[in-house]
């Protein structure tokens, strides 16, 4: 009740300022919500088993048509400290059993281990944060390259010193279905966003927006955090993680920092939708 009528008094009655407050809450909501899993994935991992686990997360992540808020979205943390690296699953209590299901159908052979409730909402200090953006929306990353990436990436998030981590995130939900993409000849541009309006222009770029929504699409962030007490060290340990993303980047898109945050910032506010 306090939260809906904090809704109104922020939000002014506007539809926009309602939006923006629903979501701002709903946000809260899933991250009080959280709860993880750890996880240890068989030797015979494949991307293509990543794939359809990803396929599966869009399918029970897309919301109703004309939906105010997306459904609450499954995020993945990978934390590297001096011990190792451990993947979670971290998702609203809500959505657990959908993730789950997803999960033992999508990588059989993946070993899940419960969480105490209060790990999902215990965040230690970054030094050092940021986040990834791609410059196009409209062109697919060089995901050929996958394999190599996240044998690099991991490869990245060792060694590490004493008293330092580093933490990836990974958040996802449901895209929805696109439109499909027609030629530039009909003088439309159907199946892109309202910020992609104007972008495909000609056969290559069609060609190129057909293949991105080829797969299920995802909405998701990428956020990089290192704790450390030396800010040199945090930087370094960044660019080491950083620097692997660019195997990543294709003709026509990059990915880039959106954000880049230096130290004081607590991984709690870190984990918004």
């Amino acid at each position: 009740m306090i939260e809906l009528l904090l809704l109104f008094i922020v939000g002014g009655f506007s539809p926009l300022g309602v939006i923006v407050g629903a979501r701002y809450i709903a946000a809260r909501q899933w991250q009080a919500s959280l709860v993880a899993y750890k996880l240890r994935f068989p030797a015979t991992l494949s991307v293509d088993d990543v794939t359809r686990w990803l396929a599966h997360v869009q399918a029970t992540t897309h919301a109703p048509k004309y939906a105010l808020l997306s459904l609450p979205p499954v995020a993945l943390e990978t934390v590297a400290t001096t011990q190792g690296v451990t993947t979670y699953l971290l998702v609203a209590e809500s959505a657990k059993a959908k993730a789950l299901a997803g999960l033992r159908g999508s990588l059989p052979g993946v070993r899940l281990e419960e969480m105490p409730p209060a790990f999902a909402r215990q965040r230690p200090i970054f030094r050092v944060a940021a986040e990834l953006t791609m410059t196009n929306h409209a062109r697919p990353l060089a995901v050929e390259r996958s394999d190599s990436t996240a044998t690099n990436l991991l490869a990245a998030l060792q060694p590490l010193s004493q008293d330092t981590e580093i933490h990836l995130r990974w958040i996802g939900v449901s895209a929805g279905t696109p439109s499909p993409v027609r030629s530039p000849a009909a003088g439309r541009h159907e199946g892109v966003s309202l910020l992609e309006e104007g972008l495909i222009r000609d056969a290559e770029e069609v060609r190129a927006a057909r293949l991105k929504q080829a797969d299920p699409l995802l909405h998701a962030v990428v956020r990089v955090g290192v704790v450390s007490n030396s800010v040199s060290t945090a930087y370094a340990l960044l660019g080491r993680v950083w620097s692997v993303f660019h195997m990543l980047n294709a003709p026509g898109v990059r990915l880039v920092p959106r954000r880049n945050c230096t130290s004081g910032l607590s991984r709690h506010s870190d984990v918004g939708q």
